[in-house]
């Protein structure tokens, strides 16, 4: 569960603040998709390792297998990784099916 991903104002006087970083990303037309993920990912496995193993798998396969990684490198930290991939040659993205 993540709880202070936006930080706390009542925690700003150790360093916790409540104004989150965002940042506006223009899409290039051979972007595949993205990950978010928490800092138990981020902290243990590379960008460039990251990114290569997304690469070629399909989108859930990716972020069992990232969890996984981190795992048996005992990443100490909680970890929650999504993994999207864009629908490529789709004028719309397909529908949403209730779960």
């Amino acid at each position: 569960m993540i709880t202070r991903s936006l930080g706390d104002r009542d925690l700003r006087r150790i360093g916790i603040i409540s104004e989150p970083e965002i940042v506006t990303v223009r899409l290039a037309s051979d972007d595949i998709g993205f990950v978010l993920a928490t800092d138990g990912l981020w902290d243990v496995v590379a960008d460039s390792e990251v990114a290569a193993l997304c690469r070629h798998v399909e989108a859930q396969n990716a972020a069992d297998s990232l969890v996984e990684l981190v795992v048996q490198r005992d990443g100490g930290d909680n970890i929650t990784v999504i993994v999207l991939r864009f629908p490529h040659g789709q004028e719309s993205p397909p529908p949403l099916t209730p779960l």
